[in-house]
């Protein structure tokens, strides 16, 4: 989409103190809109019989190749807001929470639209930036939230808080529902997002013993 490679030429002059600006702001409703994009906008590739006996192992590496450029392009883009979590929590709560908000929101919108294998072959792709997987992201960011007081209004401090944890769960419940592959078997989720997974929901018990004693 050239519009997205646009956003994405400009967004780098958009971050640190320009974050704030009107401009920065509306560049980012821009991008949580391109994440939505879903379904049958982009092209679905032919469904061998090498992919359907393939079955999960086929999942990821027969995704569409747009889709899964799209996806790649949009975590280039997301990932920097949320990223490092503790970094970028602090500045939330000193007053300026606007990109971390936003960055819920596409990530949400992500995990909402698209299958994990797509998000697992995206993140490959731009792992070699240095920017971390989408599942590391969502790991770090909800643990973060979590440790902020995010797991009940009645802990936190900031209304933006609970909202923004509640939607990084849901992606968590996206990632790791029960999906079928092109041979109409249960899929598993990669292994990382389990790990992630795991590591997450140890932290929210760890949160809610925590806001209920």
């Amino acid at each position: 989409c050239q519009y997205a490679a646009a956003v994405c030429a400009c967004m780098p002059a958009l971050q640190g103190p320009a974050a704030a600006s009107q401009l920065a702001k509306a560049a980012r409703q821009l991008v949580v809109a391109f994440c939505s994009l879903a379904g049958d906008i982009f092209p679905k590739p032919a469904v061998t019989s090498a992919a359907a006996a393939a079955g999960s192992a086929a999942n990821a590496a027969y995704a569409a190749p747009v889709t899964v450029t799209h996806v790649a392009q949009m975590l280039r883009l997301v990932l920097p807001w949320c990223m490092p979590a503790e970094q970028v929590l602090e500045q939330a709560l000193a007053g300026d929470e606007g990109q971390l908000v936003d960055a819920c929101r596409a990530l949400a919108a992500l995990c909402t639209g698209h299958k994990v294998g797509v998000l697992e072959a995206a993140s490959a792709a731009v792992a070699g930036q240095q920017q971390g997987s989408i599942f590391t992201a969502l790991e770090s960011l909800t643990c973060s939230l979590l440790a902020a007081g995010g797991v009940s209004a009645a802990s936190s401090a900031e209304a933006w808080l609970p909202d923004c944890t509640e939607m990084l769960l849901e992606c968590w419940s996206g990632l790791l529902a029960p999906q079928c592959g092109y041979a109409m078997t249960a899929v598993p989720p990669p292994a990382q997002a389990v790990e992630c997974a795991t590591r997450t929901a140890a932290a929210v018990v760890e949160a809610a013993l925590k806001d209920a004693a």
